[in-house]
């Protein structure tokens, strides 16, 4: 896949998510398959392999399913916040 055709895939998935793709980074690093490493911030992860083996739907699914755990953390705090006032842990 070239870069125009990942980079058409983010800024699907992106407007999608109601996020402006323009906020994240998109970190490719070095990997023989779909996997990602958890990044902080904006960073997305995405390994070459599943750049240039994976089709489209496919690669849109990888980033979505990125994107998904950052819009998830503000949530996570939240909980974890309102269960350490209630003494849970």
């Amino acid at each position: 896949m070239n870069s125009t055709a990942w980079h058409h895939a983010w800024l699907s998935v992106g407007h999608a998510a109601g996020v402006d793709p323009d906020n994240y980074r998109v970190w490719i690093h070095e990997g023989p398959e779909a996997t990602a490493p958890a990044t902080v911030g904006h960073t997305i992860a995405l390994t070459n392999w599943s750049l240039y083996a994976l089709p489209q739907r496919n690669l849109e699914g990888v980033l979505a399913h990125e994107v998904a755990h950052h819009l998830a953390q503000p949530q996570r705090v939240s909980l974890l916040g309102q269960g350490s006032q209630l003494g849970l842990s």
